[in-house]
């Protein structure tokens, strides 16, 4: 639907800002580095950059390579560019495109890659247009996060949502699943299992086709340089919970006159003190026992050459 932006009901420039910084971190990107061999690789191009975390992250590993990152949202374009100047980045630029329309010609790149997106399009036309801007021997490689695969481990000291906030929360959940606009937009839509990743790559048209892995470490403790940026992902989470329910109400009572929001100002301060509040006493506690987190995602490679 024309009025519907993934940074409007999906997820904010702030949150992925937020989420990906702690995802990717200097030591995650230079791995990925390797993993692709993307020093000195000419032109490499992100399809659906989103805030253009990683193409940053990655340009500023690789001055010598140029970087293109593509979204279909304005608005998450707008915040790469402006990061990437803030940030003295010259060897890269962000545009406005569409993943399965790529405006650009034959043979512009030699590598393209995306990141949690795939799962979003129809996978073989996804892949062949990627393969349509790439030289000959040029790469394609497709980054997928697998939640149920990941590790949560988490000491029993550490302070739990309270009866209320859970309360609250469960409201402004039930808002988005009843009016939920995913369908529209096409949320994982297309989600392959890992198995199928390989297959649709080799439809696709691609060669050599291989899988790699990694594990993507966010955790919390007293010595760990990451803490901060993991903690205020974790806060970051239900706000964005209640801005996108409060969102999509705003955009039912115009469609529905009369219809009451349920998430009210009231309730967003309500459940926002609430969060503040329990995330304050995690922040303590790094003061003092140090108890750990450890949250370990795993992030699914695959990747075909032209």
């Amino acid at each position: 639907m024309p009025d519907i932006r993934w940074s409007q009901y999906v997820q904010s420039t702030g949150l992925m800002e937020t989420s990906r910084r702690a995802r990717f971190t200097p030591r995650i990107t230079a791995r990925l580095i390797d993993m692709f061999s993307l020093r000195g690789a000419g032109r490499v191009l992100e399809v659906g950059c989103g805030v253009g975390i990683l193409t940053r992250a990655l340009a500023a590993s690789c001055p010598d390579t140029s970087f293109v990152g593509l979204d279909r949202d304005a608005d998450f374009i707008t915040a790469a560019t402006r990061s990437a100047a803030n940030e003295g980045l010259n060897n890269v630029q962000f545009i406005v495109g569409d993943a399965l329309h790529l405006p650009f010609g034959e043979e512009a790149f030699d590598y393209a890659l995306s990141y949690t997106l795939m799962e979003h399009l129809p996978p073989v036309p996804f892949l062949s247009e990627q393969k349509r801007v790439l030289r000959p021997g040029g790469t394609v490689a497709a980054l997928s996060m697998f939640p149920q695969s990941a590790l949560h481990s988490v000491p029993d000291n550490i302070p739990g949502p309270s009866a209320r906030e859970q309360e609250l929360l469960a409201l402004v959940k039930s808002v988005i699943a009843s009016l939920n606009v995913d369908a529209d937009i096409g949320v994982a839509k297309w989600a392959l299992k890992p198995y199928e990743m390989p297959g649709a790559f080799e439809e696709a048209g691609l060669q050599e086709v291989r899988v790699d892995a990694m594990a993507i470490p966010e955790c919390v403790g007293k010595y760990n340089e990451e803490s901060l940026r993991v903690l205020a992902m974790l806060t970051a989470y239900p706000r964005e919970q209640v801005r996108i329910a409060m969102a999509l109400e705003q955009r039912h009572a115009k469609q529905n006159p009369g219809y009451a929001s349920l998430v009210t100002k009231a309730v967003q301060e309500e459940l926002l003190s609430l969060v503040d509040e329990r995330m304050k006493q995690r922040i303590e506690m790094r003061t003092g026992a140090a108890p750990w987190e450890v949250h370990v995602g795993m992030m699914l490679a695959v990747i075909g050459r032209t």
